[in-house]
């Protein structure tokens, strides 16, 4: 005989939002909007015209959030852009924007979310974590991503790592 499970958990919060470690609703919605041109630059910054736009939302709210200072940055940022006329990843390295420091340390942020897929570090389970943008859409695993499997379950089943393989295991 089949039992009903019951959740403490409203079903809202599980569209919207994930558990944290401490049992604490971590919160994935975007909570701002992310300025019109944020994805054309995001593209020219990572070189990569392929970032889903549909992420651009969470990425903004997270650096946002979590830099005191990045919505003014940024606004810089592309200020320097327009003005050295940059419109190509190549010329980017030897650009004036990257001359300066303030700038490039919002590139470097920017850059660094999307590559990452979060923004702020990964702490111990008792700690709030970063704001995650994404996990198999970063761009971290594209240089090796006709060889790498994402690692977005335990393969081997729970308690998979409890028992050696058998190839590592010896007599």
């Amino acid at each position: 005989m089949l039992k009903t499970l019951s959740f403490s958990v409203p079903a809202a919060w599980l569209l919207t939002g994930s558990m944290s470690a401490s049992g604490a609703l971590a919160q994935v919605v975007p909570t701002a909007k992310a300025p019109a041109d944020f994805m054309q630059v995001s593209r020219l910054l990572t070189g990569h015209p392929e970032i889903e736009d549909t992420l651009a939302d969470m990425a903004w709210s997270a650096l946002t959030r979590r830099e005191e200072h990045f919505e003014a940055g940024y606004k810089a940022l592309v200020d320097a852009i327009k003005s050295s006329g940059l419109s190509d990843f190549a010329a980017l390295e030897q650009s004036p924007v990257m001359t300066d420091a303030a700038l490039k340390a919002t590139a470097v942020s920017l850059v660094s979310a999307w590559y990452l897929g979060r923004v702020g570090e990964v702490l111990d389970r008792g700690e709030p974590g970063p704001d995650f943008i994404t996990y198999t859409g970063a761009l971290m695993w594209r240089p090796t991503i006709d060889v790498t499997v994402l690692p977005t379950y335990a393969r081997g089943g729970p308690g998979y790592w409890a028992t050696p393989p058998a190839t590592l295991a010896t007599d």
